[in-house]
């Protein structure tokens, strides 16, 4: 993995060219071609941006289209690990609750990894993983949370911490959550 990744001054660059073009793009409503030509560029910068990205990962080894599970009840978290996975050669399938989970799992055999929120609606995350290995006793799996402060959830961390599934803080950043990923993927 890039040990530029996620700090890359480029890729910072571009993200702030791309904002200042939105913003630019806002103020000169009234002059479309002046507007089209900035939202042009904007989207230009979209994709530059994206291939940067890419670019880091390319060298950072093959993924053997390995397929995750990624589980969270909240959309924003489940699309920002599903469109870093995506961008890095993994296959992903999603599900927004332990149950839809155990769904998925029954019709996709060969999930390598799990990647769950701890609290989730209906099935926690400590039980989905007790039973996606009752049906496939070599997944591998990583938690994530963002309540790790919380004395609600302090007995489900501790679960996390005793079955020795690595844990990841939310917010997460794509390095660190992508590095943990082939870290546990390589074992």
């Amino acid at each position: 993995m890039p040990d530029s990744f996620g700090n890359n001054k480029v890729v910072d660059a571009l993200r702030q060219t791309l904002e200042s073009l939105l913003q630019l793009a806002n103020v000169t409503e009234g002059n479309s071609e002046l507007r089209n030509g900035i939202l042009e560029l904007a989207n230009r910068t979209e994709q530059l941006i994206t291939e940067t990205m890419k670019k880091e990962f390319d060298n950072a080894g093959e993924t053997d289209s390995q397929t995750i599970l990624v589980v969270d009840d909240n959309e924003e978290t489940r699309e920002f690990i599903k469109q870093a996975l995506l961008m890095t050669g993994y296959r992903v399938l999603e599900a927004s609750n332990g149950e839809d989970a155990l769904t998925i799992a029954k019709q996709s055999p060969e999930i390598h990894l799990v990647l769950s929120d701890v609290m989730l609606p209906g099935i926690k995350g400590p039980e989905l993983l007790d039973r996606l290995r009752d049906m496939n006793g070599d997944i591998k799996a990583i938690f994530i949370s963002g309540y790790i402060e919380e004395d609600v959830v302090s007995q489900d961390v501790e679960k996390v911490i005793a079955s020795q599934v690595t844990f990841l803080q939310k917010p997460l950043s794509y390095r660190g959550m992508l590095e943990k990923i082939e870290e546990i993927l390589n074992q």
